[in-house]
């Protein structure tokens, strides 16, 4: 036996027992190692919390833009010149951020007081959506910069200059209809009240029209119903008129008191509008609560007089640029009105001594002539352009020739004259009422004026000037107009001008100093023609500083002339019902009446018309619009919806205007 194979003999079973030692060969179970702790996933915050919130209890008014984009777009072809998005977003909160709007879903605003601050004035706050947050980020951080605050919303502070007069605070907010939008305030408060409001309430309201507004006095209904009280004090101490300062104050007190009855009145007003490319229609509802206001009563009374426009409407020129219609008016209702009225040229007419006689015969005139107006009536209005327009070329010509110091150049203000007494143009006003009660108004008027005492009393008032005179006369030789029509002229003398110096500039043209006022200097005379035409049992009455002009149109209406019945774009009137209605255009708008010349005489300084030269309908685009009362209902005290069909070649009419009237 080899003696040094007997280690490794005793070495094997060693060996073999190290590996199995804790199964075959009797050793110690080790403790098994500790499991590693499972790591839980973050749970994701909850979601923003985008129920409805109520609308603020100091609510003055909400609105709505469906598709700006779409607006842009519409306006944009009727101007011409394309509208681009930072109009909107320069509204909400800066151009820089129109990037970051979704302009296809709605801009929202508001208007509130402050519940904390009764006295404050209103805030009002705007709302638009926002695209995907990670493409907003990017352009809003150019602008602002975005800290995180409670319930998910981000506020932003603007970068740059802190003083801003026009600094809006904003924020965005996690909306209901979006994923967030971006709704900025004119302060803090603003933006806290009404922004959960914009985000999460009013972008579930659902609207049929392109643009909405709704307006409700609610919130002010206290403050005024305890101010009504205090109008006097107000008119004394803010305004300066008290009751016994002149005759003339009680009226006034009363006009505003009126004012403010509607207000009180007013339970709510909603604009609605649509737009497309021929053109846009606004449709305005008004409800109320009460009619103590006397245009409350106006506004809402006889929804059972409605109707299609009377015939007498579609026989008026088709030339005309001013035409409506109404029905009968309630002497009740405007009585009290009309007693104020009267009672203060009763007080004026004492101040002067004018003989109770002389004031009995004025008072009642005045009277007779405005319960002409009480009676169902057609007014409408126009001009001849192409006379306006020579005589503006003449004005311009006699301007160059004098400041080139030709002879023969006329007197400039005597120019100025002719273009104003064109521009006064024509009107005709049918009422329901015989010749002969209408005659015998015109005729008590002019006893009236032609009383020494109310003589004296004007002269008076006028500074010397002559006193008005209407009296009867011959009709012109070139008229044609219908049996039985009878002449009037009315003669009302202005004060002369001053010498119109084109050598001079404007500002070099010395004015009198207020002390050296003396009695007016006469200018000539301005006559006003009036026409009476008998009709069964209505008159249709024509006026005009052109007789010949003013003879014309009254006879158009009962010859076959072209009238309103062929004119294009009332189409909407025609298919009416309604209590008042009619239309207006841009020229019509713009331009005097023969009635405002003789009482405010007006030289123009330069052609209103001279804007609309290369508008596509040169001003004469009608604008239709009517008046529907209804009556009340679920407690209310009536409402009336007024509509308006603004068509685009009226729309570039306004905006030729607009845009050149400055030039």
């Amino acid at each position: 036996m080899n003696p040094r194979s007997r280690p490794a003999r005793l070495a094997w079973p060693i060996l073999v027992c190290l590996p199995v030692a804790s199964l075959a060969c009797g050793g110690a179970t080790p403790e098994p190692a500790p499991p590693k702790p499972v790591e839980k996933a973050p749970e994701p915050p909850p979601p923003p919390d985008v129920s409805a919130v109520p609308a603020p209890a100091t609510l003055l008014a909400f609105g709505r833009v469906q598709k700006p984009a779409d607006v842009l777009q519409v306006v944009g072809g009727w101007t011409g010149a394309p509208l681009p998005a930072d109009v909107v977003t320069e509204l909400v909160a800066s151009a820089a951020v129109s990037s970051a709007a979704d302009l296809g879903r709605p801009v929202d605003f508001a208007v509130a007081t402050d519940p904390k601050k009764a006295a404050s004035g209103p805030g009002y706050a705007l709302s638009v959506a926002l695209r995907p947050l990670d493409e907003a980020k990017p352009v809003l951080e150019k602008a602002f910069t975005l800290k995180p605050a409670q319930a998910g919303i981000i506020r932003l502070e603007p970068k740059g200059a802190a003083e801003d007069e026009d600094r809006r605070e904003c924020a965005i907010f996690p909306s209901v209809d979006a994923p967030f939008r971006l709704v900025c305030g004119t302060s803090a408060t603003a933006l806290d009240l009404l922004g959960p409001y914009l985000s999460r309430t009013s972008p579930r309201a659902k609207y049929a029209s392109d643009v909405h507004v709704e307006v409700t006095p609610e919130p002010f209904r206290p403050m005024l119903t305890q101010g009504r009280t205090l109008i006097p004090t107000i008119m004394g101490q803010v305004l300066g008129v008290r009751k016994t300062d002149n005759p003339g104050s009680e009226l006034a007190h009363a006009a505003l008191g009126d004012f403010v009855d509607f207000a009180i009145d007013l339970d709510r007003l909603e604009l609605d509008g649509k737009l497309a490319e021929p053109g846009a229609d606004a449709t305005l509802t008004a409800s109320f609560k009460g009619h103590e206001s006397l245009t409350t009563r106006l506004a809402v009374s006889h929804p059972e007089r409605a109707g299609a426009p009377p015939p007498s409407f579609w026989r008026m020129p088709a030339s005309s640029d001013v035409a409506l219609f109404h029905g009968a008016i309630d002497e009740k209702d405007v009585s009290h009105a009309r007693d104020l009225t009267l009672d203060a040229i009763a007080k004026q007419l004492a101040k002067s001594s004018v003989p109770e006689a002389d004031k009995k015969l004025l008072k009642d005139a005045v009277s007779h002539t405005t319960a002409l107006f009480l009676a169902p009536g057609v007014f409408a209005k126009g001009l001849d352009v192409e006379g306006e327009q020579k005589a503006v070329a003449a004005a311009k010509s006699n301007r160059e020739d004098a400041k080139a110091g030709k002879k023969g150049a006329k007197d400039q203000n005597e120019m100025r004259r002719a273009v104003a007494e064109q521009l006064a143009g024509w009107s005709l006003f049918s009422v329901e009422e015989p010749i002969a009660k209408v005659s015998g108004v015109v005729k008590e008027l002019g006893a009236a004026l032609a009383r020494p005492g109310i003589v004296r009393w004007l002269k008076e008032e006028n500074h010397g000037l002559a006193a008005p005179t209407l009296k009867a006369t011959t009709s012109p030789r070139t008229a044609t107009l219908p049996k039985g029509t009878v002449h009037y002229e009315l003669t009302v003398v202005h004060e002369l001008p001053e010498p119109l110096d084109v050598a001079k500039k404007p500002a070099e043209t010395k004015k009198p100093a207020a002390k050296e006022a003396k009695a007016k200097v006469q200018g000539k005379p301005v006559k006003m023609h009036i026409f009476l035409t008998p009709e069964a049992n209505r008159t249709v009455m024509g006026f005009g500083i052109d007789d010949a002009l003013a003879a014309k149109m009254l006879g158009g209406v009962f010859a076959s002339g072209p009238t309103l019945e062929t004119r294009e774009g009332l189409d909407e009137l025609k298919r009416a019902k309604t209590n008042a209605g009619g239309f207006i255009t841009t020229r019509g708008f713009v331009t005097d009446s023969p009635l405002s010349y003789v009482s405010d005489k007006k030289l123009p300084d330069r052609d209103p018309l001279r804007p609309l030269g290369n508008a596509p309908a040169h001003g004469g685009a009608a604008i239709p619009f009517t008046w529907l009362a209804q009556p009340g209902k679920d407690g209310s005290a009536g409402s009336f919806v007024a509509t308006l069909k603004l068509p685009k070649a009226a729309v570039q009419d306004i905006v030729s205007v607009v845009t050149q009237s400055g030039r």
